[in-house]
């Protein structure tokens, strides 16, 4: 008795007692697949698989896109709805500084106001941008990739320790 017969032309056949110690080719015939269509079915499931991968990181990337698109859309929403906001804001403190001002005053001091806002938060943004510091670390660590890389049977010249960034 024979195991049934796989429907995948790369599948090994399993003897059973029914076809005898050498198989069913009998004495003279091969007893399995050659190393040639080993190698063949191997390259073949191996190409498969690389491609199933990447059809898999295509999809996961597109649904990942799908999301980041998602989100963006929200931010501009909530961006058009805060600008709405922010210039009811302007106008409600320019009517209630026209209770104690003259109204195109009030309007005056209001954009004063948001005027010196908007420094502040300048101020704060160029502070922020002026910590960026260069990944030097990064740097090295990609000098001395490139270095091994030239010739991997030497030690690399760039030191890998740079400065920390603290």
């Amino acid at each position: 008795m024979t195991a049934p017969a796989s429907t995948h032309p790369g599948a090994l056949r399993v003897d059973t007692a029914a076809d005898g110690p050498a198989g069913p080719a009998g004495p003279a015939g091969p007893a399995g697949p050659s190393l040639m269509d080993l190698v063949q079915t191997a390259t073949r499931d191996l190409s498969l698989l690389v491609h199933k991968e990447v059809e898999l990181a295509k999809a996961e990337a597109a649904l990942a896109a799908k999301g980041v698109a998602k989100g963006a859309a929200g931010f501009i929403v909530a961006a058009v709805f805060g600008l709405a906001g922010g210039i009811m804001l302007m106008f409600t403190l320019a009517e209630t500084l026209n209770e104690f001002f003259p109204r195109p005053l009030a309007f005056l001091l209001t954009a004063l106001i948001f005027l010196l806002l908007a420094g502040l938060a300048a101020l704060v943004g160029r502070k922020g941008l002026k910590g960026i510091r260069k990944p030097e670390r990064t740097m090295v660590t990609v000098k001395d990739d490139i270095a091994w890389a030239k010739h991997p049977t030497v030690a690399p010249t760039v030191t890998s320790r740079a400065p920390t960034g603290r």
